[in-house]
């Protein structure tokens, strides 16, 4: 009976260091399972604070794309006005030129008529 009763303790005992272990390594795997997740929140917040950032960089990402293509559309404007002008320009002073080409002619054809008649 003695020896029967040992082994019960025995048993006992074992069983008893076994669910200590157990309960043991289970706390340290709370444990850390608590410290990662309390990581993770930590990591998630500062993604959430960027996230704001990014957002504001997007915002201010769109009003310069804005802001470039009116300034662009007035560039655009402007030059076909001072292509319109360099054309008009052009044309006035090739009509310009033309006159004073008829006019030199003609004051050319008049003195010559004038020293055929005189000479």
């Amino acid at each position: 009976l003695d020896s029967a009763h040992a082994t019960m303790k025995e048993r006992m005992d074992y069983l008893e260091r076994l669910m200590g272990d157990s309960a043991e390594k289970h706390a340290k795997a709370v444990e850390e399972a608590k410290a990662k997740a309390e990581g993770m929140h930590k990591r998630l917040a500062a993604c959430e604070k960027h996230g704001e950032t990014v957002t504001g960089l997007q915002r201010d990402h769109e009003d310069h794309k804005r802001d470039h293509e009116l300034h662009k559309g007035t560039v655009q404007e402007r030059l076909q006005h001072l292509e319109y002008m360099i054309a008009d320009v052009a044309e006035r002073h090739s009509k310009e030129v033309e006159a004073v080409k008829g006019a030199q002619h003609r004051m050319a054809s008049d003195h010559k008529a004038q020293h055929g008649r005189v000479g």
